[in-house]
């Protein structure tokens, strides 16, 4: 079974929080809209998916590839999306509330519509400092 098949299965029995596609190539795969709250995506190639509306709430999503991926109207709230390659994502009207995206790429991201008032972007560790 591929990692596509893996988590659509999951997704329609409700049991994707106990699921771990950590690394998964999903690159392309069709969630809109989908329950895909506290799953672990961390390192999984998320290229030009379609999450559009997609429950991403509390997801581990840290250095997943999301280039190109449509996350509109996404909910990312308490998410970790930090070290995650965001290149050309639209991320327009999305929930941000407390996303992580400390060393995030989001370079031409699209950011329309959304608060990003309560982001983390590039906390700096203890060995940092500030010259």
């Amino acid at each position: 079974m591929t990692d596509k098949e893996k988590i659509l299965e999951q997704v329609r029995e409700g049991n994707q929080d106990k699921f771990d596609l950590s690394g998964g190539y999903l690159k392309e795969i069709l969630l809109e809209g989908a329950n895909l709250s506290n799953i672990d995506l961390s390192n999984a190639n998320l290229r030009n998916a379609n999450l559009r509306n997609a429950n991403l709430k509390g997801a581990n999503l840290m250095e997943a590839d999301l280039t190109g991926a449509n996350l509109t109207g996404a909910d990312l709230s308490m998410a970790d999306l930090s070290w995650a390659n965001l290149k050309n994502a639209n991320l327009s009207k999305a929930n941000l509330e407390n996303t992580n995206f400390s060393y995030a790429d989001l370079a031409g991201a699209d950011l329309t519509g959304t608060d990003l008032s309560d982001v983390i972007i590039n906390e700096m560790s203890d060995e940092d400092e500030l010259i």
